[in-house]
């Protein structure tokens, strides 16, 4: 996460007197393409992850935005994860 937020500021914020955000345009271009790649990747995985975690009986609110920031990783763990047993009321 702090890796993601350092990368953003690299990318979008430009100030001359911090070497961290006094990029030369193509490094630029390049963090903004990495990130529409690497994202745009995660949004796929993370459309693929809910019929996954709903059909493992799995919390979607948690799996999703999982996958979304971890992407692969986060993937793969859901896809490994036991089926969980559905609930029964108690009387």
């Amino acid at each position: 996460l702090i890796l993601f937020l350092i990368t953003l500021v690299a990318a979008f914020a430009q100030d001359s007197g911090n070497p961290l955000t006094n990029l030369p345009t193509e490094i630029r271009g390049a963090l903004k393409g990495g990130l529409l790649v690497t994202y745009g990747i995660n949004i796929v995985l993370t459309a693929i992850s809910i019929p996954t975690a709903l059909s493992k009986n799995l919390p979607v609110l948690f799996w999703a935005p999982k996958v979304l920031l971890l992407g692969g990783l986060a993937f793969d763990e859901l896809n490994n994860a036991p089926v969980k047993p559905k609930g029964k009321k108690k009387k």
